[in-house]
């Protein structure tokens, strides 16, 4: 949906470009201003949705990843990509910074994710997307 210039956003954040342009900011400061308004504005709608969990006493059962596809988006770059696990599923350990080579694919996370959960998988998406081993040690318990 980051890509629709069809998202509308109410409320405070008002009329104004859509989170992709923004994210194509181009050095422009008021794009860029406003990447930072609408990410803050996802932020509350994660609070909200981990609150909402909470109050019907199922986060504890639930994991929820929360993220992007690139570090960069006026850059396109996709090393260091910024995730958030939230949650209590499967035991996981929370509370830490993981930082993996900036040459561990994305896929690798995704993939130990479904590992913890059973689903093996030995490669996931398109191209050279396989993983040598999880990333399990660094999650769990």
């Amino acid at each position: 949906p980051a890509v629709s210039g069809l998202l509308t956003y109410s409320g405070d954040l008002g009329a104004g470009e859509e989170h992709h342009s923004c994210a194509h900011h181009g050095g422009i400061l008021t794009r860029s201003d406003r990447l930072q308004t609408v990410n803050r504005m996802h932020l509350n709608l994660l609070k909200h949705l981990l609150n909402l969990l909470k109050s019907n006493n199922i986060l504890n059962d639930t994991l929820v990843l929360y993220g992007t596809d690139m570090n960069d988006g006026n850059l396109h770059t996709t090393n260091n990509i910024p995730t958030l696990l939230c949650g209590g599923g499967n035991d996981l350990k929370f509370g830490q910074d993981v930082t993996l080579p900036n040459s561990t694919p994305y896929t690798r996370l995704l993939l130990s994710i479904l590992s913890l959960y059973g689903v093996n998988l030995s490669s996931l998406g398109e191209g050279d997307m396989t993983t040598s081993g999880n990333i399990n040690s660094s999650l769990s318990t």
